[in-house]
């Protein structure tokens, strides 16, 4: 869905104010992922509420709380007096909500790589963290071009990313299209997404559509918010799951791998370290 012009010229209105004005001193963050860039760009000490999900870094865990993502409490979040809320830009009703209380509110979007970037340099600049912000930047695109540099030599694998299925069988698979950061990072860690024909973030396919696609390398993303045991022999049993399909070329080479990770489905500061983590499972 298209941002409306008038939203984006609110966009760059606040950002503008912002940017002239005195730094917020009082920030809520209503996103794990925005929450992160915010203490990167070293603006953590501005913020003082979160959602119950922002647990990074540890410093973010210790903010006020002004609930989740479906049941996200206005009224706690006006109690904090807040000179600045920092949200996604799909939130169109807490923007609203936002307008009707008079505060400032700076929507951002962070479905791409270059989105991404481009949030933390914005949250640098209207904080009073520009310089930050940009060697922040600067960082993450060199751990994204460090593995750019490692993959540069291989025959791109023909990969499936699969973020969600029921525990020990194939229905519910929550998978990546080709919208979004993690079918970048695919691109970036020397595969290509087997799945770059569906124009979604995140497809529900079946086995059969696995069975068809033929992927040579087979990756699971075990996380927070995605699986409730993270432990080693959890990612043992989700490979030993695929065994039975030996005429998939991942299950036969012996590419199917498990990323144990907290943040690899959050589009922010850390998109490196998922770029790397994908990486060595192509190996």
């Amino acid at each position: 869905m298209s941002i409306p012009p008038r939203v984006l010229a609110a966009v760059a209105l606040l950002a503008a104010a912002l940017a002239h004005a005195d730094p917020p001193r009082r920030i809520v963050s209503t996103v794990p992922a925005l929450t992160e860039m915010l203490f990167a760009v070293g603006a953590g000490g501005q913020v003082i509420g979160v959602t119950q999900f922002c647990r990074y870094p540890p410093e973010a865990a210790r903010c006020e709380k002004v609930g989740g993502y479906a049941d996200l409490s206005f009224e706690r979040l006006l109690a904090l007096r807040p000179d600045l809320v920092v949200i996604a830009d799909y939130s169109r009703h807490l923007q609203e909500q936002c307008r009707g209380a008079n505060l400032p509110a700076l929507p951002l979007k962070t479905d791409t790589i270059a989105e991404i970037l481009d949030a933390m340099q914005k949250l640098g600049d209207v904080t009073g963290h520009t310089p930050e912000a940009q060697k922040a930047v600067a960082a993450v695109r060199a751990g994204l071009d460090a593995v750019r540099a490692q993959t540069a030599g291989r025959p791109p694998l023909r990969t499936l990313l699969v973020i969600g299925r029921q525990v020990g069988g194939f229905q519910g698979m929550l998978t990546v299209g080709a919208r979004g950061f993690l079918n970048d990072l695919i691109n970036i860690a020397g595969g290509t997404n087997v799945l770059a024909d569906i124009n979604q973030s995140w497809p529900q396919i079946s086995l059969e559509t696995v069975l068809a696609r033929k992927p040579a390398a087979i990756i699971e993303l075990m996380g927070e918010g995605m699986t409730a045991d993270m432990s080693s022999e959890a990612a043992s049993r989700r490979k030993q799951d695929w065994a039975k399909f030996g005429s998939l070329p991942a299950v036969a080479a012996g590419r199917v791998g498990v990323l144990l990770s907290d943040h690899a489905l959050i589009p922010g500061p850390r998109i490196g370290d998922t770029a790397r983590g994908i990486a060595e499972l192509l190996r």
